[in-house]
């Protein structure tokens, strides 16, 4: 783990991707792995798979919210209207666990912006009250 993490911080991704994929499966699974992984997806583009990612380490709590919005910062950087969708995804995901995100300000505000932006550009559908609520 320590390895994929140095590689990170020298910004050489693919590496860690790797790193972290020949790590026994414990230590792949486990949370600081798949925030690390996560991370490597947004700086990879490796949208699908952090969009899987994001779901799971959401349910972490505060480390994994954290690194949840980071993926979808970069997603939203690159591609608004699929961040939007993939927040939409995530939410319908998690079923009964979304209320429990809501309080979090920081998600919250992702959220909202999303939902807002929708709004805006007449696409109400592309995230609506109910996934976020």
């Amino acid at each position: 783990m320590r390895e994929a993490e140095g590689y990170t911080e020298l910004g050489l991704w693919e590496e860690a991707w790797y790193t972290l994929g020949a790590l026994s499966y414990d230590e792949r699974s486990g949370p600081p792995a798949l925030r690390l992984k996560l991370l490597c997806c947004a700086q990879l583009a490796r949208w699908d798979e952090g969009n899987v990612l994001a779901c799971a380490v959401i349910l972490e709590g505060d480390p994994g919210m954290n690194a949840a919005l980071g993926f979808y910062r970069e997603l939203a950087k690159c591609s608004p209207e699929q961040a939007r969708a993939s927040i939409a995804a995530t939410l319908k995901r998690l079923g009964d666990a979304n209320n429990a995100l809501c309080p979090n300000t920081l998600i919250a505000q992702i959220f909202d912006e999303a939902r807002t932006s929708s709004i805006d550009d007449g696409r109400q559908d592309s995230v609506s009250e109910r996934d976020i609520t």
